[in-house]
C-alpha cells in the first residue's frame, strides 16, 4: 500500500513540476483583443504580440498586427495625454513611402505624469499624421484628448519600401506593414479620466521584453491541491491536515 501511495505522490509532484516549467505556447503569448473602451495601455500592449513582420522591425514607431487582427479599419476611440516622449532614435535599413504613415507626428500617453515639463512617464502611442494636418503635438500640448483613427488606412496600399537588399519589405510586405500604422481619423479637447492613469493592461512584462499572461496564478490552487494529496496518502486521516480537523471536533 505504501508502494502504491509513493507512485501515485511522485505522479502528481512530477505533473506539477512539469506544468510549472512547461515552455510558453504561442497561446500564452497571444494578447486577448480589448474590450470597449479601449485605452492607450491597451493599444501598447498589443504591440508586444509581435508578428511574422517584426524581421522588419522599424527604428521608432512599433508595429501593431494584433491590434490590425483584432479592429480591422474600424475606427477606434480612446482619450489620452498628449507629451513628448523622451529621446528616441534608431536606424533601419530601409524607408516606406508614402513617409508620413510610417513617421508618425503625434505622441500620446495613457497618463499626465511626468519625468520632466512636458516629458511623459507612462506607456505612450504613436499615431500618424495625414500631411497638412498641422502640429497637433504643439497644439494639443499637455491636454486630455479624445483620439479617433484606425489602422488599415486605404494610403497602405499605395506603400513601396526601397533600401538595403534583403533587408527590405518586397511590395505585399510594406503593404502589410502600413496597414499595422494607427492613423489619426480626428483629435479633440477631452475632459480628464478619474484617474490619472488610463486602463492598465493586466499583463506581466519579463526582463526581457516577453510577456507572460496574469493566469499563471492558476499555479497557486494547484500546488495546493498537490500538497493535500500528498498528506492524504502519506498520513491519512491521523495525520495533518485531517488530525486538526479530528481535534477540533473532539473539543
Amino acid at each position: 500500500m505504501t508502494s502504491y501511495r509513493t507512485v501515485v505522490a511522485a505522479m502528481a509532484i512530477v505533473v506539477l513540476a512539469a506544468w510549472l516549467v512547461r515552455p510558453p505556447s504561442a497561446e500564452a503569448h497571444e494578447v486577448a483583443c480589448p474590450r470597449s473602451p479601449v485605452t492607450v495601455a491597451d493599444l501598447v500592449a498589443l504591440q508586444t504580440d509581435r508578428g511574422p513582420l517584426d524581421r522588419f522591425r522599424l527604428a521608432v514607431v512599433s508595429m501593431n498586427e494584433r491590434a490590425l487582427a483584432c479592429y480591422g479599419g474600424a475606427e477606434i476611440r480612446f482619450v489620452a495625454f498628449v507629451n513628448r516622449p523622451g529621446g528616441l532614435g534608431g536606424t533601419q535599413p530601409y524607408r516606406i513611402t508614402p513617409l508620413w504613415i510610417t513617421n508618425p507626428t503625434l505622441t500620446v500617453f495613457a497618463s499626465n505624469r511626468e519625468v520632466a515639463p512636458g516629458v511623459g512617464d507612462s506607456p505612450y502611442f504613436f499615431i500618424s499624421t495625414r500631411p497638412g494636418s498641422g502640429d497637433l503635438q504643439a497644439q494639443f500640448a499637455r491636454r486630455w484628448v479624445t483620439v479617433r483613427g484606425h489602422f488599415r488606412d486605404s494610403t497602405a496600399a499605395s506603400c513601396v519600401a526601397t533600401g538595403v537588399a534583403g533587408q527590405t519589405p518586397n511590395r505585399q510586405q510594406a503593404v502589410a506593414i502600413c496597414r499595422t500604422m494607427f492613423v489619426l481619423s480626428s483629435l479633440s479637447n477631452a475632459d480628464p479620466p478619474d484617474t490619472a492613469t488610463v486602463g492598465q493592461a493586466i499583463r506581466i512584462v519579463a526582463s526581457d521584453g516577453s510577456t507572460r499572461d496574469a493566469a499563471g496564478i492558476c499555479a497557486i490552487p494547484l500546488f495546493a491541491g498537490v500538497v493535500w494529496l500528498v498528506a492524504l496518502l502519506f498520513g491519512g486521516p491521523n495525520r495533518w491536515p485531517f488530525r486538526r480537523r479530528q481535534v477540533r471536533a473532539a473539543e
